[in-house]
């Protein structure tokens, strides 16, 4: 129960923090910075990604295409090619060591699946939850039927004691 209580209330702060990201989004364009270009008119490289988030927390995301943007910008860019992306490297617009696909930071690929990731938690807690509570339950049953012996039943009451604390 702690931790359905820990992920709804991050949701609602996640919410109330940011208003714009309070609804489900799916397929939303976005650009994270990559490097500075020489000799392109001061445009940088940027990674170009969709992500899909549920009160402003990230559900998936995918990478599509590195773009020369200026700010990093997701309304205007140019689309980098594999060949374009080439070229520039071997002209020394781009550093060599950028891969000739765009990647996620570790970070990024965490918060862009943290609401997965805090879902199928709170879903781990919850079933495990639910079956200890029912293994409990067929546990007290079976020992308090009419033909479990006296002393199974007392042994029983004595150890729920002891786990318990007395309490």
């Amino acid at each position: 129960m702690r931790a359905a209580g820990f992920a709804i209330a991050l949701s609602v702060i996640a919410m109330l923090a940011n208003p714009a990201h309070a609804l489900v989004r799916v397929g939303q364009e976005s650009m994270s910075f990559v490097t500075e270009t020489k000799n392109l008119n001061k445009m940088q490289l940027c990674h170009l990604y969709q992500q899909s988030s549920a009160f402003g927390l990230g559900i998936w995301m995918t990478s599509k295409t590195y773009t020369l943007s200026n700010g990093c910008d997701s309304s205007t860019y140019l689309e980098v090619t594999s060949d374009k992306l080439a070229a520039a490297k071997l002209a020394g617009w781009i550093p060599q060591d950028i891969p000739d696909k765009p990647q996620f930071t570790v970070l990024q690929t965490i918060k862009g699946h943290l609401g997965l990731i805090l879902a199928i938690l709170a879903g781990i807690v919850l079933l495990q939850r639910l079956t200890a509570s029912k293994s409990k339950e067929k546990m007290s049953q079976s020992v308090f039927r009419k033909d479990t012996p006296i002393e199974e039943r007392i042994g029983w009451v004595i150890c729920q004691a002891v786990n318990d604390g007395g309490n």
